[in-house]
Order: C-alpha cells, then sequence, then structure tokens
C-alpha cells in the first residue's frame, strides 16, 4: 500500500461535490470560490477518474456510485466536515480506501486493468498529481 493521499491527510474535507455521472469531487482546506465555475475549490482538491466509490460510517453503507443521484449526493455530504484521517491505495488494483474522521470511509474500486489513473490531486502550489497503478507513473507531477 502507498501513502499517495499525504499532502491531504489532516485536512478538512468541504465543499465536496458530485460531478456528471459518480465523478467525485473531494475539497480540502481553505475554499476559494473562483469564477465561472459552479462549486470553489479547496487548496488541495481529489477527483475521481473511472472508478467506482462506496461511502460507509460504521457498519452502514451510505452510498455509493451504482446508487441514484439523490442518495450518492446524500452520501457525499457525511464526508463534508470531517477530517480526512488516513489515506491507502493499494498499488497492485489502484482500489483505494479514505478514513475520515466522523467515522466515515470512502472507498474506491476500480473498473479495469485497461485504466491509468484512479485519482487525480490538485496540490496546493496548482501542480497536479495522477494517481493509480505503478505502470501508470503513480505520482507524476504535472
Amino acid at each position: 500500500m502507498l501513502n499517495a493521499f499525504a499532502a491531504v491527510v489532516g485536512q478538512k474535507a468541504q465543499g465536496c461535490w458530485l460531478g456528471y455521472g459518480s465523478v467525485l469531487f473531494l475539497e480540502f482546506g481553505e475554499l476559494h470560490p473562483l469564477e465561472h465555475q459552479t462549486h470553489p475549490r479547496g487548496e488541495w482538491s481529489l477527483s475521481s477518474a473511472r472508478i467506482l466509490w462506496r461511502i460507509e460510517q460504521d457498519d452502514s453503507v451510505l452510498g455509493g456510485s451504482e446508487d441514484d443521484r439523490p442518495t450518492m449526493e446524500a452520501a457525499i455530504e457525511y464526508i463534508n466536515g470531517n477530517t480526512l484521517v488516513a489515506g491507502e491505495l493499494l498499488e497492485a488494483s489502484g482500489d483505494s480506501v479514505l478514513t475520515f474522521s466522523g467515522r466515515v470511509v470512502l472507498k474506491t474500486f476500480v473498473l479495469s486493468s485497461a485504466e491509468d489513473s484512479r485519482w487525480h490531486l490538485t496540490l496546493a502550489d496548482g501542480s497536479h498529481v495522477s494517481l493509480g497503478t505503478a505502470r501508470s507513473g503513480m505520482g507524476t507531477v504535472s
């Protein structure tokens, strides 16, 4: 397992939202409203790419990427306001587990072996990192 989420561990999630389909946008740190955008951006921003996901709290599934949109949006609200305590990315598969305060856990599952990156992380300095399997150049900054 890789500590690919180290940059955002300890940061409060806020302004998290659901994009087209079931694409997650997780915003961390101070929010910065931008002109011509519907959603404010955090100092750090994680977005999912072609992954299935499920949000859990304790022994309950709150919602996942295969639910209807209102259920997915309600599940994402459980992440907002909580701090990312730990994040793990399984190198071989690209699956991940993000653990938040409040006993909220986000689990992701890769759709196919052909995919390259699973998460896109925008850092506070504006650089981008793609997080995925080893062959995808995990940790590559652009």
